[in-house]
Formats: structure tokens, C-alpha cells, sequence
């Protein structure tokens, strides 16, 4: 005998994702960067950018990597493409942290397969940014129920993985 009940363990389902969607541009108050960042001058903000991250990471930021970040500040259209290794994850991180950390900023990163995701999740679990514990997620079509969707809304997860696996 079927039943009506909804059960939060079931698979991925896409109206958990539309109702977060809903309520998520609904609910949630815009953030933004602080406005002594926003008003730096593009030079200046990339030095701001290169010495956050040397302090952050204790090694010279690459000049993609700041262009990316201040690319970003500007809520410009950004599109890295760049190999293993080149420090793309870093990207999001510094974004990340240019925001006042009560804001619960929520980065989503696209990944090729559902493994790359498990692995940065568990990066960041572990070791966080900048010795500062960072909420991650994968979101596989196994993980994707009503509780994690309102964790989601909640801004519960600063780095949110996804990857057309979970669809």
C-alpha cells in the first residue's frame, strides 16, 4: 500500500530544490562585502586581495587567482579554467572571507563528478581555510532532503558541492 507521508531519506527530489529556492530569494537578506572593500580602486584592491591571502595562506597568491577574486568583488561574470593544482578552490576561499563571517556568505562550486566534492568537503571539514573551520556540503541526489534543504536556506554550509551527478 502506497503512502502519502514524505520521507525525508528518500532519493533527490526536485521540488525540495525549488521550495529551497523559493524561500532562499524570499527569506534571506542580500550581504554584502564590507563597503570600505568595495570602494578600494581595482589596484588597490588586489594588493588588499594578494596580502589577505598571504597572511591567510602564508604564500604569494597567483595574479589569475586576485584577478578572479577582485573579478568577483565587482559581481563580475568570472570563469576560471584552469588545470589540477593550479589553486582554483583558493578562489572561493579568499572570496569567502572578504565577507564578515556572521553574514553565512554561501559559496556553490560546480564539480565534474560527486568524488571532487566528497574531497573538498572533507578538506574543509578537517582543515578549514586559514585554520578557521569551514560547513561544507556535497550535495548528491542520495544526500538532498528536506533537512539539508532547510539547512541550505539556513546558510547552515559556506561551500555548497554540487555536480550534474546529483540531477
Amino acid at each position: 500500500m502506497a503512502s502519502d507521508k514524505s520521507d525525508s531519506s528518500d532519493a533527490f527530489n526536485p521540488e525540495i530544490t525549488k521550495r529551497a529556492a523559493d524561500q532562499l530569494s524570499q527569506a534571506m537578506p542580500s550581504i554584502s562585502l564590507p563597503k570600505k572593500l568595495l570602494e578600494l580602486s581595482r589596484d588597490e584592491l588586489k594588493d588588499h586581495i594578494r596580502q589577505f591571502a598571504n597572511d591567510t595562506y602564508g604564500d604569494e597568491a597567483k595574479d589569475k587567482q586576485i584577478d578572479a577574486v577582485a573579478h568577483l568583488v565587482h559581481s563580475e561574470y568570472t570563469f576560471v579554467l584552469a588545470g589540477t593544482g593550479f589553486g582554483k578552490t583558493r578562489i572561493a576561499e579568499i572570496y569567502l572571507r572578504l565577507f564578515k563571517p556572521y553574514q553565512k556568505p554561501v559559496i556553490v562550486v560546480l564539480n565534474p563528478l560527486d568524488a571532487l566534492g566528497d574531497n573538498q568537503v572533507e578538506e574543509k571539514n578537517a582543515i578549514g581555510v586559514g585554520n578557521i573551520k569551514i560547513s561544507a556540503i556535497n550535495l548528491t541526489k542520495d544526500i538532498l532532503t528536506d533537512d539539508v534543504a532547510k539547512q541550505l536556506v539556513c546558510g547552515d554550509f559556506a561551500f555548497v558541492y554540487v555536480s550534474p551527478e546529483a540531477f
